[in-house]
């Protein structure tokens, strides 16, 4: 929008030049004046509109050992994932504060408690329009009161069993749900849905807890570049991970991790080795904006 009213600025200030030059006269002068001047106002209206509307914000809880993400727009609201039971209030008293009285989609991405553990204060707290969530049940306490909580509220989760696409606020979301109806190992991990973003050039996957079988038939299945990562696990080291970064070759990492227990420092070094900025939610809360071009990442204060 800023370049082609740009383009349009230019156009017509030369043109009004030119005419200055060969007519000239007092009104032809005016006449000109008024135009550059609305010009100036929709080139200041359309830079102001692209700040404070058009960029995609993804806010990365400081949640520990645990994933919750919120991507918003000026129309939109996405959050993927709810931490632990305990982190469910904050989720919610964060959207409240940031004036955010809706999710158009809740992404449940697999029944561990760090995942789905805030999910049923979140859908009390807050309108829920629509819950994506992988397959499968768990018998943990903070599941059932998840599935009571969209009882509670009307509310039928979409299990994703096929690739699953929509756009919201020109943001394009593909939810990858898992490859095999279980997994010999880590059947819970492997079986964690995979969200793919993309925003005009810019492009995001988030991993949730995929583990070798789940990252080795992602890899088989992609073939696409991704300028951000969300890294599987939390932080513990997988030597698959190679074979993802390989893949994808992002340019900025995120490990959602905790203070309070150690990290594998081999991670950090394999990331960094293949070119990645690595960014930490046990630091603090991890903020990313993107214009559509260039993907923008920092800390928040708690």
């Amino acid at each position: 929008m800023k370049k082609i009213l740009l383009f349009i600025f230019i156009f017509v200030y030369i043109y009004c030049i030119i005419g200055l030059l060969i007519r000239g006269g007092v009104v032809k002068i005016k006449f000109c004046a008024v135009i550059l001047s609305i010009l100036c106002a929709l080139s200041f209206m359309a830079s102001c509109a692209s700040e404070i509307d058009e960029d995609l914000k993804i806010y990365c809880f400081s949640a520990g050992k645990a994933d919750a993400f919120l991507i918003s727009t000026d129309k939109s609201n996405v959050l993927i994932d709810c931490a632990e039971s305990g982190f469910g209030d904050t989720i919610v008293n964060y959207l409240q504060n940031n004036n955010i009285d809706h999710l158009d989609y809740m992404i449940v991405t697999n029944f561990n408690k760090e995942h789905v553990g805030g999910a049923a204060k979140v859908i009390n707290g807050v309108d829920v329009v629509s819950i994506l969530q992988t397959h499968g049940e768990s018998d943990i306490q903070q599941y059932d009161k998840y599935i009571q909580a969209t009882k509670d509220k009307s509310i039928t989760p979409q299990t994703v069993t096929e690739k699953y696409s929509f756009t919201l606020d020109e943001v394009e979301y593909t939810i990858i749900p898992p490859q095999r109806e279980s997994y010999d190992e880590n059947n819970s991990e492997n079986s964690s849905l995979i969200v793919s973003m993309k925003y005009e050039d810019c492009s995001f996957l988030f991993t949730s807890d995929i583990m070798e079988e789940g990252i080795n038939d992602f890899v088989e299945s992609n073939s696409e570049n991704y300028d951000f990562l969300k890294v599987p696990y939390h932080g513990d080291f997988q030597p698959v991970v190679e074979e993802l970064l390989v893949n994808i070759k992002p340019k900025y990492a995120l490990i959602t991790s905790s203070a309070d227990e150690k990290m594998d420092d081999a991670l950090t070094s394999v990331l960094k080795q293949y070119g990645a900025s690595v960014y930490f939610t046990k630091k603090a809360p991890v903020f990313l904006k993107c214009d559509g071009e260039t993907i923008y990442m920092s800390y928040k204060p708690n």
